[in-house]
């Protein structure tokens, strides 16, 4: 049930998620990235081909400005706009927009653990990640809090 205010946000969810459903080919998903978000946001990556939906403005400029110079392998999309961007020559862009403080006094986004290979940002939750790297290590913040919260939800 979609309440009358949130129809319009809905609709817009729908035909986004239908755009991307149709932009994945099932025989082509080798070399794919696909990043969900909060309020319907995606960022989805097939080989140097890339589609997206409701990305932070900031987050748009970057991957517009570097357009013909990078490729973006993987976006993390997070609470109230803040994302990770990874670049295909392994630089890493980000804007965690103070929500995500372990993450950014850390060492996982600035080099001193390797080169991060994937990450992922809870869009539900501060300062609840995972980011790991290319020697296999990873890093992540506690999520028990969160995970108690969704089985006292059922």
């Amino acid at each position: 049930m979609v309440r009358a205010d949130g129809v319009d946000d809905f609709v817009k969810s729908r035909d986004a998620y239908n755009k991307l459903h149709e932009w994945l080919d099932a025989k082509q998903l080798k070399d794919t990235s696909v990043s969900i978000g909060p309020r319907g946001s995606y960022f989805a990556r097939r080989g140097q081909d890339w589609i997206s939906h409701g990305l932070p403005k900031d987050l748009m400029a970057k991957l517009d400005r570097h357009k013909n110079e990078f490729t973006p392998i993987h976006v993390a999309l997070g609470i109230h706009g803040a994302w990770i961007l990874l670049w295909s020559d392994g630089d890493v862009a980000w804007n965690l927009r103070n929500f995500y403080p372990s993450l950014a006094s850390g060492p996982a986004l600035t080099g001193g653990v390797g080169q991060v290979t994937f990450a992922a940002l809870n869009p539900y939750e501060d300062d609840g990640y995972f980011i790991m790297g290319d020697d296999g290590c990873s890093l992540n913040a506690d999520l028990s809090s969160f995970e108690e919260r969704i089985y006292t939800r059922w």
